[in-house]
C-alpha cells in the first residue's frame, strides 16, 4: 500500500543504470520491486493453485494496486534492454517455465535447470534439492492391497486384562516441563542475584513457581557427567566458550560441576514435597568419544581394525584423559573438508589402534564427539 510513483521512478532509473554502469546493486537493492515481480508472476501459475491460499490470501484485498503497479513494471520492461541468451523481455523470459510446463512445479524447475544453467550458478543444487522433495512426496510407500495386523497380547489364560504400573496414577496427568540445567541455572544466578551452580541451590521459591503452575513434573536436560573430549573438539574448532554436548556423555552419573549424587537427592526430596517429579534422559544409541565405556570395553562400539578410507590421517591432538588410550579425530574433520566417520582409538598396553565410528542416527552427518554403540 506504500508503492507511489516514486518507487517506479527509482526503479526505472536504477534498472536504466545497471546496463549503462554494469553496477548490479541498484537492483538488488530494491528488494519491494523485485518481490512484486516475483508475486505478478507467480498469480498467474497454474502450479501454484493447491498453495494459493498460502501465497496468495495476504494479497487478494489489493490485488488490484498490486496489478496497476506490475501493469507498470511490464510496460517498462517491454520497452527496457532484452535478458538472457536470446535477450527476450525479462517479464516473458520468467514466465518462460510456467507456459512450457503450466500444471506442475516439478516440470517448472526441470525446465530452469535444463535451459538457464549458465544463469543460475549456485542455485542449481538448490534446485535439485527442490526436485529431491518433490519426488520424495510423490514416492509410493506401500505396495498390494494387503493390511497391517496388530499385535495382541494375552495373560495366557486366553483372557486379556489392564495391567498397569504403579506408576499409573501419576503418569496418565503429568504435566512435564524441560529445562537445559546449566542455563536454567545461570539464569537462575542472575534472578536471585546469587550463584546457583548445584541442584541443591535450586530456591525453594522456583519449584513453588512451578508447581503453581501447574507442573507435575521436571525434566532435567543435561545432568549426567558430560565428555571432557566434546568440550576440547569445540575450542579446537573455534568455539572456547562452548560446553560439552548435554549427550557426548562420560558416564551415567550425576554431573559433579551439579553436586553430584548428593545435591541430585536433596533436589528430589524438595520437589516431591511438591508434588513434582523429576525426569532425565538417556542417549541409547553412542556414548562420548572419550567416555568409560570406550576405554573399559571398546569391543561395545562400532569399529573396524583399519581406516575405511586411506586418505584419512590422525595426527591432531590426544583427546583422552587416561594415560593408558589415546584418542585422535580424523584430521580432516578440523579442516571441514570431511565428515570423518571414524575416530582413532589407541590401547597403549599393546599398541592395538581400532577405528571406531561417530554415532549417527542415520538422518545427518556424524556427531564427532561420539562413539556409535553396537548393539549386535
Amino acid at each position: 500500500t506504500n508503492i507511489g510513483s516514486k518507487d517506479l521512478t527509482d526503479f526505472r532509473s536504477g534498472y536504466s543504470e545497471t546496463y549503462i554502469s554494469g553496477k548490479s546493486e541498484h537492483i538488488e537493492n530494491n528488494s519491494l520491486l523485485k518481490d512484486l515481480i516475483t508475486l505478478g508472476i507467480g498469480y498467474n501459475n497454474n502450479a501454484y493453485t493447491p498453495f494459493n491460499d498460502i501465497f496468495f490470501s495476504p494479497i487478494k484485498k489489493q490485488n488490484q494496486l498490486m496489478f496497476s503497479v506490475f501493469s507498470e513494471i511490464e510496460s517498462f520492461f517491454s520497452s527496457a534492454p532484452g535478458f538472457g541468451p536470446n535477450k527476450t523481455n525479462l517479464i516473458k523470459f520468467l514466465r518462460l517455465p510456467s507456459e512450457m510446463s503450466p500444471e506442475s512445479v516439478m516440470g517448472q524447475l526441470k525446465f530452469i535447470i535444463e535451459h538457464w544453467g549458465d544463469l543460475i550458478g549456485d542455485l542449481r543444487l538448490k534446485l535439485l534439492t527442490g526436485l529431491d522433495h518433490l519426488k520424495e512426496e510423490k514416492k509410493q510407500r506401500f505396495s498390494g492391497s494387503g493390511h497391517t495386523l496388530p499385535y495382541t497380547f494375552s495373560s495366557g489364560s486366553g483372557e486379556d486384562f489392564d495391567n498397569f504400573s504403579s506408576d499409573k496414577d501419576w503418569m496418565s496427568s503429568l504435566v512435564l516441563i524441560a529445562k537445559s540445567t546449566y542455563v536454567w541455572l545461570h539464569q537462575l544466578s542472575r534472578s536471585y542475584n546469587t550463584d546457583i551452580h548445584r541442584l541443591d541451590q535450586i530456591p525453594d521459591e522456583e519449584l513453588d513457581k512451578i508447581a503453581a503452575r501447574g507442573f507435575s513434573g521436571l525434566w532435567l536436560i543435561g545432568i549426567w557427567e558430560r565428555s571432557k573430549a566434546s568440550a576440547e573438539i569445540k575450542k579446537i574448532t573455534g568455539n572456547p566458550e562452548a560446553m560439552s554436548s548435554a549427550y557426548s556423555i562420560y558416564d551415567y552419573n550425576i554431573s559433579q560441576d551439579l553436586g553430584g549424587e548428593k545435591a541430585f537427592l536433596i533436589l528430589r526430596g524438595k520437589a516431591l514435597k511438591r508434588g513434582i517429579r523429576l525426569a532425565g534422559d538417556m542417549v541409547p544409541n553412542h556414548m562420548g568419544i572419550d567416555s568409560k565405556w570406550v576405554c573399559e570395553n571398546p569391543d561395545w562400539f562400532v569399529s573396524t581394525e583399519s581406516s575405511p578410507f586411506g586418505s584419512y590421517t590422525f595426527n591432531g591432538p590426544d583427546l583422552c584423559n587416561d594415560e593408558g588410550y589415546s584418542i585422535h579425530l580424523e584430521d580432516h574433520y578440523y579442516n571441514k573438508s570431511d565428515a570423518a566417520v571414524v575416530f582413532e582409538f589407541t590401547e597403549h598396553s599393546n599398541g592395538s589402534k581400532r577405528y571406531i565410528y561417530h554415532g549417527n542416527d542415520g538422518t545427518s552427518m556424524p556427531w564427532n564427539d561420539t562413539a556409535q554403540l553396537d548393539y549386535l
